[in-house]
């Protein structure tokens, strides 16, 4: 009777295992990620021996009982933990491209498409819209979503009538990397780079003033262009639906990312890090409607920034309307319009 409640328990706990390994290993995409979960499998079998072993030695069946229990919340912990680690990446980022969008822009000859190389040899892809003006022109580098693309952004605000807001100015968006036809993977320390990378190819473009870019950042873009207007020389800042950190960006998802459970947090994205860099005052927008990002953080970024922001509550925008806002697109067409007059 006790062989059998031995093996019962050591094939429970292998049977566990083995189900957390699977899901573990249907969500690597690569060999190498597939290479730590085996990797890792081993281990977590290893450990359940190494504890279930003494465990059953134990005479008293409270004990033992006890024992057992423990032993599986800790591996429940150990499993869970890793798999929220693992899975942040489906959490962030939803890599998209748009080949319909993409032909349509390439057959409009109002579109230019670009190529950047970033400093490691990564090429990233993405479309320019010039300005009406000759010469060097104001410059709003775009920083989109983690669900937008390059082609099908543009080919959005182009139906939209969106572009006309940014009168006067090149429009650029480039795409974080496995967006569109940008090579690699994100996350955010490439996207924070790359970034400047972006800004950097800008700059020296024929059709750019260097003194007049403006970095537009929508929901996790903000943190890209946060962090370029710290690290460079912005002549302002738009913010749509920004994050404090990465932590509350986290728990805007999944709220879960508290006390020791911030030691899984992946991608840091510290926007809040950077705001004090920065030399503009910046127009940030946000609603008490918004359901992904809460307007508390997004007051609570505004107040990082030593020169001010101008914040603005969009009534009745939830996180995926703030575009369809003409008091929103109003206020940016004249943010924008005061730039480029003052400079001139």
């Amino acid at each position: 009777m006790k062989l059998t409640v031995k093996r019962s328990v050591l094939a429970g706990m292998g049977g566990f295992s083995a189900v957390i390994v699977a899901a573990l290993l249907i969500s690597g995409e690569n060999r190498e990620i597939g290479v730590f979960y085996l990797v890792f499998a081993a281990a977590f079998l290893l450990l359940n021996f190494l504890l279930f072993l003494p465990a059953l030695k134990l005479r008293r069946r409270g004990a033992k009982a006890g024992a057992t229990v423990l032993i599986c919340a800790v591996n429940l912990v150990l499993a869970l933990s890793i798999s929220i680690f693992y899975l942040q990446e489906k959490m962030l980022f939803y890599p998209s491209n748009s080949v319909d969008c993409f032909e349509q822009l390439q057959s409009d000859p109002s579109f230019r498409k670009i190529s950047v190389t970033a400093k490691d040899g990564t090429r990233l892809s993405g479309w320019f819209r010039p300005s009406s003006e000759t010469g060097k022109a104001p410059l709003l580098l775009y920083f989109g979503g983690n669900g937008q693309n390059s082609s099908k952004t543009f080919s959005g605000f182009l139906k939209q009538g969106i572009f006309s807001n940014f009168s006067g100015y090149g429009v650029m968006m480039v795409d974080y990397r496995g967006y569109g036809y940008s090579e690699g993977k994100p996350d955010d320390r490439t996207m924070f780079s790359d970034a400047l990378d972006v800004y950097d190819y800008a700059v020296k473009q024929p059709y750019a003033d260097p003194a007049r870019v403006v970095p537009l950042g929508y929901s996790i873009g903000t943190g890209e262009a946060v962090y370029l207007a710290s690290q460079r020389q912005t002549a302002g800042l738009v913010l749509v639906a920004p994050y404090y950190s990465g932590q509350d960006l986290y728990n805007s998802m999944l709220d879960i990312f508290h006390g020791p459970m911030t030691m899984l947090i992946r991608y840091r994205f510290d926007t809040e890090k950077y705001a004090p860099q920065v030399a503009c005052r910046p127009l940030v927008f946000t609603s008490k409607t918004d359901e992904m990002v809460s307007w508390k953080q997004s007051e609570a970024l505004s107040k990082r920034f030593p020169s001010g922001a101008r914040l603005e509550l969009i009534d009745g925008a939830t996180h995926n309307t703030y575009f369809k806002s003409k008091v929103m697109t109003g206020e940016i067409q004249d943010y924008l319009t005061k730039i480029r007059e003052a400079s001139r």
